[in-house]
């Protein structure tokens, strides 16, 4: 079973998150800054990070910059959810590497549906390097090529 790690420093916000989640099947743990994260993340690595912004300790985008420097989580699909709507606050969250960016306030179910799509199968195996197995690189080429030949008459 899916294990997502939601990190937010609102307790009420905590809990819509995880319960919505439980509904879909999905187990979540919680933390209340980044520090606290952390220390999750070096216990049990989850399959998927809800993450604020604005939290004590690292940042949402400082804790998803970590995230990605470490070989053993670079690969952890991360959704930043934050009040920050601005343009050049949504560059800065896939700048440091998010997957997904939410603005709060946001519609649970959404958020679900994000999270589901995030664990995938396929996503998860992009990142999971014990469960992945080298492809040949015969099997790398392209297969379909756009653009190619005369346009129809």
């Amino acid at each position: 079973m899916a294990m997502v790690l939601i990190v937010d420093d609102d307790e009420a916000v905590l809990g819509l998150i995880a319960a919505t989640l439980a509904v879909a099947g999905i187990d979540s743990r919680t933390a209340t800054s980044g520090t606290e994260a952390l220390n999750s993340i070096a216990t049990v690595l989850p399959d998927c990070v809800v993450l604020d912004i604005m939290m004590p300790g690292p940042s949402g985008l400082d804790l998803c910059s970590m995230l990605r420097a470490d070989d053993l989580t670079d690969g952890i699909p991360v959704i930043l959810l934050t009040a920050r709507g601005q343009h050049a606050d949504r560059a800065s969250g896939f700048d440091c590497g998010a997957d997904d960016y939410i603005i709060k306030p946001f519609d649970p179910a959404d958020l679900n549906r994000r999270v589901i799509a995030l664990l995938s199968p396929v996503r998860q195996q992009r990142w999971r390097r014990q469960d992945s197995v080298p492809l040949p690189a015969a099997s790398l080429t392209p297969t379909l090529t756009l653009g190619c030949g005369p346009a129809p008459r």
